[in-house]
């Protein structure tokens, strides 16, 4: 198995975060370990793209921002039409 780029886990989480809001569903979905997750995802939070919304007990608790939703949504057209950018940006 290859290592993911950068861009390749935030992708990743973006997607995992529309469907899944707790640190441990994202942790597992995305197949990272807990502590880099959490440093990934506060990266994405730096850039308005996730935003942390309370606590579930002790877990944080994560949602999509509408920018996100724009990165998410442009994402899959992309995905979706083959678009070469990919086969360069996701080694």
């Amino acid at each position: 198995m290859r290592n993911r780029s950068r861009l390749e886990i935030y992708l990743d989480l973006i997607r995992v975060v529309s469907k899944q809001s707790d640190i441990i569903s994202i942790r597992r979905k995305a197949n990272l370990p807990l502590g880099e997750t959490e440093r990934h995802l506060d990266f994405l939070a730096s850039q308005g793209l996730v935003k942390i919304v309370g606590l579930d007990g002790n877990r944080t608790k994560y949602e999509l921002t509408p920018r996100g939703l724009d990165i998410l949504e442009a994402l899959q057209t992309l995905t979706e039409q083959r678009h070469p950018i990919f086969k360069y940006a996701l080694r």
